[in-house]
């Protein structure tokens, strides 16, 4: 059942030049494989349901603000039905009909009965966990055809069906932070437990394929597709974005040199054209290419790259993981700035995209906990989730509308990993897939949970 937790108030702080990157299908898969276990640790989500009405950030009150109620289920562990249990350190999902798909790069299954000296079985071998909404169905294997998978994405395509793009490249890429020196792409298709016809894309060299820099894989114009970074040998400084368009028998490249390297890119469907993405990114304006904070820049893709035009960030803030999305009022973005290095002057941050690609700034919290939050728009209300304090025993939600904080609230909860994956599952339903340390002798090294949460916003009069 749910524990009730009283609501509280908001407090406001308030040149492009194409290239081209042939595919080479000479790919080398005699890869070395590197166990290793990121214990990046989330305990179970406890949420109540309240009702909230909140004033807007410049001082003006929204009479007809939507009021949310959110209730969450018990947290349930990730368990096999012969009572072995799984961590995953999730970093993509997808849901389609009642099955949902959870991956990542560090997945271990541990026998029944492990303790926290017990080694996990099935090493290497697997990919993530397939649910429905009654619990665990299965653990996804990774395709033997495919290598060593690194970094997958997956999206719902059609009913229980589901695409995937993973990467391998050179040992101890899982744990690099700079751009990989030579990276080969497989697709393949996933549905009722199995995998059909693995397809390789191609080879890339310089890239920043990583879970962190690159986007997820998203739906469009009748297939899929993905961005990451790119960066040149000399100078290091620059670079741009490789862009994959991936359908069932094609793949198309298309790139854009920006005016310095990103360091981050993220990939969304504009709600405008059906062939239509938007690239958000951070990278160093030209000026201080070398050592200015991180700005946002965003690029649109209709069947050419636009040019990537500066839409937010100052000569003080950097900023961190840039996300577009399409709500209710048109394109929005979100992401989180800082004066790099202390975490006490992190905001999160929020706003709406005005004519001429303006940006009107909303911070939804700041804060050293106000750092890396999970995002995602639910009934085309943006929702952000993210922890509270370092102490790891507590989080916070909060929901959005037009341009304000309709409703946000803390509560107790073991929450120890930065970042936890989500996907939804209906219109007003989210399920979160957590992870965290075993929390005594009798238990493994490590635990999943999913919970499910319910969030509903109504209209008032």
């Amino acid at each position: 059942m749910a524990t009730k937790i009283p609501p509280y108030h908001l407090t406001t702080v308030l040149k492009r030049d194409a290239v081209s990157i042939p595919p080479d299908h000479g790919l080398d898969t005699g890869l070395g494989v590197v166990t290793n276990l990121r214990l990046q640790m989330f305990g179970a989500i406890v949420v109540a349901a309240f009702c909230v009405s909140c004033r807007g950030l410049t001082g003006r009150t929204h009479e007809r603000s939507p009021r949310c109620d959110v209730i969450a289920s018990e947290p349930a562990r990730i368990e096999l039905r012969d009572g072995r249990s799984m961590s995953i350190d999730a970093t993509s999902s997808a849901a389609s009909a009642d099955r949902m798909l959870f991956l990542g790069t560090f997945v271990h299954l541990w026998p029944q009965g492990a303790t926290g000296t017990t080694p996990p079985v099935a090493a290497d071998s697997l990919m993530g966990v397939e649910l429905d909404r009654r619990g665990v169905l299965r653990a996804v294997p990774r395709p033997e055809s495919a290598g060593r998978a690194l970094f997958p994405r997956v999206v719902a395509r059609g009913q229980r069906s589901f695409e995937v793009v993973a990467f391998s490249a050179e040992d101890g890429a899982e744990l690099s932070a700079e751009p990989l020196d030579s990276v080969s792409v497989w697709y393949g298709r996933y549905a009722d437990g199995r995998w059909g016809r693995i397809r390789r894309l191609g080879a890339f060299a310089r890239v920043s394929v990583q879970s962190e820099f690159g986007s997820q894989l998203v739906v469009v114009d009748g297939g899929s597709a993905i961005a990451f970074p790119f960066s040149d040998r000399e100078p290091a400084s620059s670079g741009g974005v490789v862009l994959l368009r991936l359908t069932p028998n094609s793949t198309y490249i298309d790139t854009l040199r920006t005016l310095t390297r990103p360091s981050y890119v993220s990939l969304s469907a504009d709600g405008s054209a059906s062939s239509s993405l938007i690239a958000t990114m951070t990278m160093s304006p030209p000026e201080r290419a070398s050592s200015g904070p991180q700005q946002i820049y965003m690029a649109r893709f209709d069947k050419t790259w636009q040019p990537a035009a500066r839409i937010a960030g100052d000569a003080e803030r950097a900023a961190v993981a840039p996300t577009a999305f399409t709500g209710r009022q048109g394109v929005a973005v979100t992401w989180t700035s800082w004066s790099a290095m202390r975490p006490s002057t992190s905001h999160i941050e929020w706003s709406k995209l005005e004519p001429r690609d303006v940006v009107r700034r909303v911070v939804v919290d700041s804060g050293a906990h106000a750092f890396a939050p999970m995002f995602l728009v639910v009934a085309g209300h943006p929702v952000w989730i993210y922890r509270r304090g370092d102490s790891g025993d507590s989080a916070s939600l909060a929901i959005g509308n037009d341009s304000v904080v309709i409703h946000r609230t803390s509560f107790r909860v073991p929450f120890e990993n930065p970042k936890a994956q989500a996907v939804a599952t209906s219109a007003t339903t989210v399920r979160f897939l957590t992870l965290r340390r075993g929390s005594s002798a009798t238990e493994p090294v490590a635990l999943s949970f999913y919970t499910d949460l319910e969030l509903h916003c109504t209209q008032t009069r």
